[in-house]
C-alpha cells in the first residue's frame, strides 16, 4: 500500500471515529460508581472505581468494577468488597476525603451539577469524620457525565 493510500485510509478511519463520537452525543452518558467499603475506613481504607460516558450500563459497570478491584491504595480485603454502588447518567460525581491516612472522613455523591455533587460529598465527608478532622475534608476527585456540568 502506498504512503498516500495509507494516509487516506487513516484519515478516513479518523473521520468515521469522530463522526461516531459526535453522532452518539447524549448516548455516551452511562456512568457507574463501584466501591469497596469496610466497616472501619480508618483501618481498611477504601477502594473505588468511577466510569462515565459509556454507551451501555454494562460497559460502565464493568469498567468501574475493574478500577475498584485494581485500586492499589487499598488492601486486598477491601478490594474484595468492591461492588456497584450507584449508576448515573448526565450527572456529576464528586468524592471528598480527609487526605491523611488512618482517618475516617469520606464522602461521595452523584448530583445534577458539579457544585451540588461537590457540596454533598463534602457534607458526607464531614459527617463521617472525627470532630478534630472535619475541616480537613476536601474534594479529591470530580467529573461530569454526558451533558452535565
Amino acid at each position: 500500500m502506498t504512503y498516500r493510500r495509507r494516509l487516506t485510509v487513516a484519515l478516513s478511519a479518523t473521520a468515521v471515529m469522530c463522526f461516531a463520537t459526535f453522532a452518539a452525543g447524549p448516548g455516551l452518558a452511562k456512568g457507574t460508581v463501584a466501591i469497596g467499603l469496610p466497616n472501619d475506613v480508618a483501618q481498611g481504607g477504601f477502594a473505588m472505581g468511577i466510569s462515565y460516558n459509556y454507551t451501555t450500563q454494562g460497559e460502565a459497570d464493568a469498567e468501574a468494577l475493574k478500577q475498584c478491584l485494581n485500586f492499589m491504595d487499598a488492601p486486598d480485603s477491601t478490594r474484595a468488597l468492591c461492588k456497584v454502588d450507584q449508576h448515573f447518567e448526565n450527572e456529576c460525581f464528586a468524592m471528598a476525603m480527609d487526605p491523611d491516612p488512618g482517618t475516617y472522613g469520606l464522602g461521595y455523591k452523584v448530583a445534577a451539577s458539579q457544585s451540588a455533587a461537590d457540596s454533598a460529598a463534602m457534607t458526607d465527608c464531614r459527617n463521617t469524620s472525627t470532630t478534630g478532622r472535619k475541616d480537613y475534608c476536601k474534594v479529591s476527585y470530580r467529573t461530569c457525565d454526558g451533558s452535565a456540568s
